[in-house]
């Protein structure tokens, strides 16, 4: 008599067809809910989570990094059959730490010795490379020192500024810093 009580109420009632392996029974809301969200938690390491612009190429770039290595592994001998491009000049600096620390020494001492004398005066200059440009912005960032480039006659010229109320030089300074680090 159980099995007739519940045939008549399954028939009686609507049916849920959307649940892949659910009986052709009512399934109460929560559960649908449930099904749905334990779906969704199955499938989500097969879809990426990322929507964002920021998220979308942060995964990327770890997909990128992930590949350099997977590459880094492989052997000499493949590589030799493929040609490599000429080493830019950001390459070589990278790759010659006496550059880097010869240059990044050079402009912490220009901006040392210039804002301790003139702690609210603005220090121009026009470096030929890009590459000293950025070291000089991020030394600025480090000193706490507000730097900006612009175009001037058709060369670049960076312009620094102390807006503090004095000039305190950080401790190490950015070129210690680093080779503490070293």
């Amino acid at each position: 008599m159980r099995t007739d009580t519940i045939l008549s109420y399954s028939l009686n009632e609507p049916r849920c067809s959307s649940l892949p392996s659910s009986p052709a029974k009512r399934v109460s809301p929560a559960k649908k809910k449930q099904f749905f969200i334990n779906q969704a938690i199955r499938n989500s390491d097969l879809t990426p989570r990322a929507k964002g612009k920021k998220s979308l190429r942060r995964q990327e770039n770890t997909r990128f990094l992930d590949n350099l290595l997977e590459r880094d592994e492989c052997s000499k001998e493949d590589a030799e059959g493929h040609e490599t491009a000429l080493p830019t000049i950001f390459t070589e600096a990278c790759t010659n730490g006496n550059y880097v620390e010869g240059v990044l020494e050079g402009l912490e001492s220009d901006l040392l010795r210039f804002f301790m004398a003139h702690p609210h005066s603005i220090y121009i200059t026009k470096l030929s490379s890009s590459y000293e440009r950025l070291l000089l912005h991020a030394i600025c960032q480090y000193m706490d020192l507000t730097s900006a480039s612009s175009d001037c006659n058709g060369a670049r010229q960076t312009k620094v500024v102390n807006k503090q109320a004095e000039f305190l030089p950080p401790q190490p300074l950015l070129s210690a810093y680093l080779e503490q680090l070293s």
